[in-house]
């Protein structure tokens, strides 16, 4: 298991991924590291916005741990929850009129596109502690 640790800040996010990318590049094929690179920036973002409403300086713990046959990153907060609901009852995909190019939404599609990358996602809120679980299948 590698731990990486950033402080919520949009700057931070891309060593984090890139460290998180290099260790799996034996691991997973280009297609699902790029697929896992989208869910994983997609999910750092959203605690940075969401969780800690852009406030600087505050902890984000990313555990990586790979298998024989799958791979998961666990994105630990301390902000600001959601109700497991939310998440859960959030489609993978984004519902929109494809005539109608003005019906496409411009904001809410960050869970809907982590879950479209994801094998696998789960989130829980327990003890003041936020935790996303992305799992992506060798």
């Amino acid at each position: 298991m590698t731990n990486y640790q950033l402080q919520s800040d949009y700057k931070e996010i891309a060593g984090v991924c890139s460290g998180v990318l290099a260790e799996l590049s034996d691991v997973l094929s280009p297609a699902k590291r790029d697929e896992l690179h989208i869910g994983l920036s997609e999910a750092l973002n959203n605690v940075i916005e969401h969780s800690y409403q852009e406030e600087p300086g505050n902890k984000i713990d990313v555990c990586l741990e790979s298998s024989a046959n799958k791979v998961t990153i666990r994105i630990i907060d301390y902000g600001r929850g959601m109700a497991e609901e939310k998440f859960e009852n959030r489609a993978a995909e984004v519902v929109f009129d494809q005539e109608d190019m003005a019906s496409f939404p411009e904001g809410g599609m960050g869970i809907s596109l982590i879950k479209a990358c994801m094998d696998a996602t789960a989130y829980t809120r327990k003890d003041g502690a936020n935790t996303l679980e992305l799992v992506k299948h060798r």
